[in-house]
């Protein structure tokens, strides 16, 4: 089997009858549009169908689209008219198909992927949450999940902070080093620790660091309103913070860290900088920014708010994306 693009097919003839078989009225909605050349501008420019296929027959297909029945919403993008013909169903090729539509969405920067369904316990099974109940363009209540994807690359992946990282969480964060360099107290427990990612970390722009050969959160990396610290920052500029357990400094993986979350804000939010600081006396944090493209501003400041910050200067750096 083989998951195909519609419209990069040379057989669309040949699919749209395969599609035509569907005994489903989104199916019959779908075919129409496809046939009448009306697909993109019902759900958006760059939209794709996609097709599981073997050999000549369909199997299951679904859309990757901008646009979904729940209109108007500034929510994108969607994963829509979703079928598996009845004779292959049980064997989770839907979940083929996510997984497709996961990699495309990953490919543009996108966090999340939509789905608009009435269906109960079905997309929970391939880890999706259930958002909001939200009205379709007819006025019909709809359920509409999220699924969540994860900012990664060979060797880690940034994802949200867990209950159960806390016994991690307080294994690198006691140690005195890394709080020193970064402005924050070392972590006295588990259960501070604990306390910690329930509120602090408890955020949609703060990501837990996750080594992938190791499954374990090793650092921490977020965005966030300018808060209680002495930066230059601009009107409603965030501000950047990271760190990463001792074990692992000068290994790159604060670089690819910073890097991963700065492709995340450029393709999916319209911030025009960011701004970040680090304390003269921790250079390789400086060195980390400058290969990620922020840019010294020439001014230090000092903060006592920060952990130890009495007479320790921070020098200033920022990203500017336009």
């Amino acid at each position: 089997m083989e998951i195909i693009s519609f419209h990069d097919s040379d057989r669309q003839q040949h699919w749209l009858q395969e599609i035509k078989r569907s005994d489903w009225g989104p199916g019959a909605l779908l075919h129409r549009l496809l046939s009448e050349d009306k697909f993109y501008e019902a759900v958006g420019q760059g939209s794709r169908v996609l097709m599981l296929t073997d050999g000549d027959e369909l199997v299951s297909y679904c859309t990757y689209a901008r646009w979904d029945d729940i209109q108007p919403t500034e929510l994108t993008p969607w994963m829509g008219f979703i079928y598996t013909f009845p004779e292959h169903r049980g064997h989770r090729y839907a979940g083929l198909l996510m997984a497709e539509v996961v990699r495309l969405a990953k490919a543009e920067g996108m966090s999340v992927v939509y789905i608009s369904t009435n269906h109960v316990g079905l997309y929970e099974k391939y880890g999706c949450e259930f958002l909001a109940m939200m009205n379709d363009m007819e006025g019909t209540p709809s359920r509409v999940y999220v699924k969540k994807i994860m900012m990664e690359n060979d060797r880690i992946l940034l994802r949200p902070w867990h209950d159960s990282d806390a016994q991690s969480l307080f294994k690198y964060a006691s140690e005195p080093d890394v709080g020193y360099r970064a402005g924050w107290p070392p972590h006295k427990s588990v259960e501070e620790s604990h306390e910690i990612i329930r509120t602090v970390f408890n955020n949609d722009t703060t990501w837990a660091i996750e080594l992938k050969e190791t499954g374990e959160a090793i650092g921490a990396i977020g965005y966030g309103p300018g808060c209680d610290c002495n930066l230059p920052v601009r009107e409603d500029e965030p501000i950047t913070g990271y760190w990463v357990a001792k074990p692992y400094w000068n290994l790159g993986i604060c670089t690819e860290a910073l890097q991963l979350m700065i492709n995340y804000i450029r393709k999916t939010t319209d911030i025009p900088s960011i701004i970040s600081g680090h304390f003269i006396d921790n250079p390789a944090s400086g060195r980390v920014m400058e290969k990620c493209g922020f840019i010294a501003t020439g001014e230090t400041c000092i903060d006592e708010n920060q952990y130890k910050g009495q007479g320790r200067p921070i020098r200033v750096l920022r990203l500017e994306f336009n």
